[in-house]
């Protein structure tokens, strides 16, 4: 069995300073045309222990927002976000309260000392067993659908490591490229598409059979359109399966970083917009979360009929904390 080594840990959050300003303009309650001005204000608390801080919105009259945390490529435009931090330092936080061209900008200082408890994986492919997943817990937050019985993640800063739990049967060898993983890299169920589920998820990259894939780049022809479009010699590894118990077991590593790298790259951003001005960019990710990301499992049989997903497929993406490892050397 690997075993996982323990750094002694603990948190302290230190004060909040206020800093607001408006950088919007002022005429909008004037002319009627552009609706009332916002005013941005939010509140914030951090969990005891850890480096999860969530954020309550407190702006009003605003249509939309926009979060920078001040640390790395963190930005959200959900309204209530949550957000890790995994050092310690002083991080500015900015909220932006938008309707239509009012703005306005609230900011204030996190001051955060942090010595996190963070574990050590030694997770290997292809070792001939799963006990160097002991240690790592099955997750009770994630519904399934199907004959699956449970999942595990296990995610260091750049690759995410995921062990399932399948019934005999239905869910075989067979079935290994007959998958769908699906990434809602940015953490923005706005951006991204997904044509099979019946949920929102906001997928930016997908891995199938056939490899990675992007939402949004070329066709392999060379044309120009909107839609899924795959990358060669893809990002990830299955390992052999493994029965145990009479369950079925199957693990992957996800190179994370390669996934970031390819969103961002991805041509739409220049080439499409040079030769189609009017296309609509906003469904397609330009930022990537290097705090978070969702994912969707779903497996299909031979003949790519559906079988079964983590979650089911009625439910929301669930969430993979990024970083909440670390990795051991190898």
């Amino acid at each position: 069995m690997k075993t996982i080594h323990c750094i002694t840990a603990g948190l302290v959050m230190a004060a909040m300073t206020l800093v607001s300003c408006n950088k919007g303009t002022e005429t909008g309650n004037e002319d009627g045309g552009q609706g009332k001005t916002p005013v941005a204000d939010f509140e914030f608390t951090v969990e005891p222990g850890t480096g999860n801080v969530s954020f309550t919105n407190k702006s009003t009259d605003a249509t939309s927002y926009e979060w920078e945390f001040g640390y790395g490529d963190g930005f959200s435009t959900e309204e209530n976000p949550t957000y890790t931090y995994d050092r310690s330092g002083d991080y500015t936080v900015a909220l932006t309260a938008i309707n239509g061209e009012q703005i306005d900008v609230a900011e204030k200082t996190v001051t955060i000392e942090i010595t996190v408890e963070k574990k050590t994986i030694d997770i290997r492919l292809d070792d001939g067993g799963i006990d160097d997943w002991a240690d790592i817990p099955w997750r009770e937050d994630v519904t399934k659908e199907g004959p699956v019985e449970a999942i595990k993640t296990a995610a260091t800063e750049d690759d995410l490591y995921v062990l399932v739990k399948t019934t005999p049967g239905q869910i075989t060898a067979s079935a290994n490229g007959h998958l769908t993983i699906e990434f809602d890299m940015d953490y923005d169920f706005s951006t991204g598409f997904d044509e099979l589920l019946e949920s929102e998820v906001g997928a930016d990259a997908m891995q199938q059979d056939a490899g990675f894939h992007v939402w949004g780049w070329r066709d392999e022809t060379g044309d120009k359109r909107v839609g899924w479009d795959w990358i060669v010699d893809g990002w990830f590894k299955y390992s052999n399966d493994y029965e145990i118990g009479g369950s079925i077991y199957k693990e992957w590593q996800f190179d994370m970083d390669f996934a970031r790298t390819s969103v961002l790259a991805n041509p739409i951003f220049t080439e499409i917009k040079d030769q189609a001005p009017d296309t609509d960019m906003s469904q397609f990710a330009t930022k990537v979360s290097d705090d978070k990301i969702r994912m969707f499992i779903f497996f299909r049989d031979i003949n790519w009929e559906y079988v079964a997903s983590f979650p089911a497929r009625k439910d929301a993406p669930f969430d993979v904390q990024m970083g909440e490892y670390l990795e051991a050397e190898k």
